[in-house]
């Protein structure tokens, strides 16, 4: 009979938009849990200035800065495995641009960042929806793709039994097939009230904290979805379930 592990994972800090005190409470859970595998989901970074179409203010993005939060986040959570987001996955797509400053940019800052990850040994899958996966315990883990009102559910009838970031959201949902395959996405680790491109949206009053955490086999997994509300820097209520 195989033994039982622990695991963790969190999500879509943002480089400069995470919130302190919703990364203090992770990181103490952490310590306190001892995981065998700890996942960060993606969206380490946010690279505004990378993105399709980017406006004066995104390109005002100060890169330095995202890069800087984003290798202090993987340097204080350690995560033993990591997926690329969409939002990291802008340099990727930029390393090949025609423009050879863009190209030098995007390709010095993934390079640094995957430096990071070798000094952790951390395992990297990219931002693909075939492959893109971790697995552990029946259960895929990774960044997600799909964004509407219904896109836990989606993932679940998508990929199975899975675990998402992505939606900025926590929450859980079944799959309508036979399986019943249930998904978890963990929500953001970014405090809401810095992300200006977005603060008209009204969905955004539902992104919250939160991580997805539990025990798994060879076979199976047994989780548990942990959130709470967006404080904006105010102590956060959170009870862990240790």
């Amino acid at each position: 009979m195989s033994s039982w592990r622990k695991i963790m994972a969190v999500g879509c800090t943002h480089g400069p938009l995470i919130c302190p005190v919703a990364a203090a409470a992770v990181l103490e859970f952490k310590r306190q849990f001892e995981p065998d595998v700890a996942i960060d989901l993606g969206d380490i970074n946010d690279w505004a200035a990378f993105r399709t179409g980017a406006g004066a203010g995104d390109l005002d993005q100060d890169l330095v800065e995202d890069f800087a939060a984003s290798k202090r986040w993987l340097e204080m959570y350690q995560p033993t495995h990591r997926c690329f987001g969409n939002h990291d996955n802008r340099v990727t797509k930029l390393s090949n641009h025609p423009n050879k400053i863009i190209r030098f940019a995007a390709s010095a800052l993934f390079n640094d960042l995957a430096e990071v990850d070798r000094e952790n040994g951390t395992i990297v899958k990219p931002y693909r929806q075939r492959g893109g996966w971790h697995e552990f315990g029946g259960t895929k883990w990774g960044h997600g793709w799909m964004y509407n009102e219904q896109a836990i559910r989606d993932h679940a009838e998508a990929f199975g039994r899975c675990v998402i970031a992505h939606l900025h959201v926590p929450g859980t949902a079944i799959a309508r097939n036979l399986l019943a395959d249930q998904a978890w996405c963990v929500g953001m680790m970014g405090d809401p009230y810095k992300f200006d491109y977005a603060a008209d949206r009204r969905n955004t009053l539902r992104w919250g904290h939160g991580m997805v955490w539990g025990y798994f086999s060879d076979t199976q997994s047994h989780l548990y979805l942990e959130s709470w509300p967006c404080r904006h820097g105010e102590k956060e209520d959170v009870r862990w379930m240790l």
